[in-house]
């Protein structure tokens, strides 16, 4: 199991189907406040949660607005760059 400092809680703004999983992302919370975006992904090639890895110790999925802790293992870091207009 990750460490505490492992630990993010995020608030879950998207839970929708991803192949053969689900695709699971929110935005972190820090001092109440939503900051990052924080989206976990499995190591299959195209990163989707299986029920287990997305589900509660009850067995139920995630909600939107839930308010969620999540072990995260390594960092993946991604910037988007849109470029508008041509």
């Amino acid at each position: 199991m990750g460490s505490k400092d492992n630990v993010k809680r995020i608030v879950c703004l998207a839970n929708s189907r991803k192949l053969s999983g689900r695709c699971v992302a929110g935005k972190e919370l820090s001092s109440e406040r939503a900051s990052t975006w924080i989206r976990p992904i499995s190591r299959r090639p195209s990163e989707e949660l299986s029920l287990n890895e997305r589900k509660y110790e009850d067995g139920s999925d995630p909600q939107l607005l839930d308010i969620i802790d999540i072990t995260l293992f390594t960092a993946n870091p991604v910037r988007i760059s849109l470029r508008i207009g041509c």
